[in-house]
This record gives C-alpha cells, structure tokens and sequence, in this order.
C-alpha cells in the first residue's frame, strides 16, 4: 500500500485507534469486518495496492476466522499495512513499539493489562501473564522483539 499526503490523520495512539475504530464499527458490536477495515484505510487516506494483499493481511489477522476482528486486531492491521519502502522487519518492529509502552524493549504483563483496558478488555494480572509467557522463550516474564517477531511467525 501506498502512503498518501493524508497520513497526518493516521492514529498513533490506543485512544486514536479506538475512534477510527469505533467509527467505522457501524452497529457499535466490537467488530468489523474486511469491507469496514478497507473504508477506515480509505478514509485515513491510505490505499492498498491490491484488495488481494489486504485481505490476505486482514485474514492473517482474523485468527478465529469469523470474518471480523475487533480493536486489538485492527491497531495490529494499521501497524501491518504494508508500505512502500518498509520492511516486514521495520513493520513488525513498530508493531512491538506500539505494545512496549514505556519504550524500554520489553512487553511486561503490566503493559499488557494497561493496553487491554485501553481497548476496553479487562484482563487480569495473571490472564496478561500467562499471554506473556505464551511468547516468552527465554523466561524472564517478558516479551523482547525476538520473542515477538517468534510468536508472530509462529518459530
């Protein structure tokens, strides 16, 4: 996908992806489906090269394969959409970066529960660690970039 001139209102943050989210979630059900996720990038003034490469990243996305994918899944759509001149290594890293809030390299379980509740999920202290150790190969309770990029190509 190209990155046209209206990237400027491209969200940056939790808070910004729930509005273009919810804005785009017509009947306010959590989800949204292909079609919605394609308006929200048209809207935010970026095109797909092909609707097959959007689907397919949209469908990569969709793990439960039901059609549709909620917050947490389409901030993870924004920061995957392909760019022209980025990496999947530069796109997977500002991935991570959204998720390590305190930019010191490192997902901690905390993080991850403040992340949930700004998706409005109320996941517990001990739901967000067992996500963490579901990633964590080293097993010092966190995630770092390695454990990430792993987890998300299933190595």
């Amino acid at each position: 996908m190209a990155q046209s001139g209206g990237s400027s209102s491209f969200p940056k943050t939790i808070d910004e992806v729930r509005r273009v989210f919810n804005r785009y979630d017509a009947n306010s059900d959590g989800k949204i489906s292909y079609d919605e996720v394609w308006q929200a990038l048209r809207g935010l003034g970026r095109t797909a090269a092909t609707h097959e490469d959007a689907r397919r990243k949209f469908s990569e996305i969709d793990r439960n394969e039901d059609g549709f994918i909620d917050v947490h899944e389409f901030a993870e759509f924004l920061t995957w959409e392909p760019i022209e001149g980025r990496s999947d290594e530069e796109q997977l890293r500002e991935t991570f970066n959204f998720y390590d809030l305190d930019k010191d390299g490192l997902i901690s379980a905390e993080e991850l529960q403040a992340l949930m509740r700004k998706f409005g999920q109320h996941w517990s202290r001990r739901d967000c660690q067992t996500m963490i150790l579901t990633a964590d190969r080293d097993g010092d309770g966190q995630i770092d970039f390695d454990d990430f990029k792993a987890k998300i190509f299933n190595k």
